[in-house]
């Protein structure tokens, strides 16, 4: 294998392994955000009467 392939094949799994974590880390933080609204908006309503 020539110096080429491998440092391409580097340079794209580097890319990957950023991409996995730059992008899981986002989903996860827009995933809490829904949450913590739905917990808030959930949390305002009026508790019912007995």
């Amino acid at each position: 294998m020539s110096a080429e392939v491998v440092v391409t094949l580097g340079v794209v799994l580097l890319l990957l392994v950023v991409h996995q974590l730059w992008w899981t880390n986002r989903e996860a933080r827009a995933d809490a955000g829904r949450t913590v609204r739905s917990l808030q908006r959930e949390w305002e309503e009026p508790a019912p009467a007995p």
